[in-house]
């Protein structure tokens, strides 16, 4: 998505909407990089586990009335090192894609990544939250991601991320 507007009135500049607004917390002044208008284009595996990602920058274009369009900025195209992949899609409906097509993972009556104690079955890859429960409340999703987290052994941060439709 694109880097929020930084705000520090008292009012909401997207009224009646929830606005979309800049937020900081505590985590992001300790050293993290936030990045905007980044796409996701492939996971790279290297012995059966990831090792990295490709991704590029994009930017929306938006084409008479209707909802902005994701284009790709050519040329953009980088790699990053990656050893844990953490998928944060927030309150909606898991999307049988490629990705969760090629992992393998199994799915219950109502179409929700199927778990036993945050585990797929698959090795190596847990759900937590919408995904695994259908949509509910985000401290829901938080509390699973800090069980499925602990399964996997690893520190969870998670991150806030809240986004309009335009």
């Amino acid at each position: 998505m694109p880097k929020p507007l930084k705000w520090d009135s008292s009012w909401n500049p997207s009224w009646p909407y929830y606005p979309s607004v800049l937020r900081e917390t505590s985590s992001h002044r300790e050293g993290v990089e936030r990045e905007w208008n980044v796409l996701t284009k492939e996971f790279i595996e290297s012995r059966g586990r990831v090792s990295g990602a490709r991704f590029c920058r994009i930017k929306w274009e938006k084409k008479g009335e209707g909802r902005p369009e994701m284009k790709e900025v050519s040329g953009s195209g980088f790699a990053l090192d990656v050893d844990l992949v953490l998928i944060a899609a927030g309150f909606e409906h898991t999307e049988h894609e490629v990705f969760l097509k090629e992992l393998g993972v199994d799915y219950d009556d109502k179409g929700n990544i199927k778990t036993r104690d945050y585990s797929t079955g698959v090795r190596g890859v847990y759900a937590a939250g919408d995904c695994r429960t259908g949509a509910s409340l985000v401290v829901k999703a938080i509390k699973q991601g800090l069980k499925a987290a602990s399964k996997v052994g690893v520190i969870l941060l998670y991150f806030w991320f809240f986004h309009q439709a335009y």
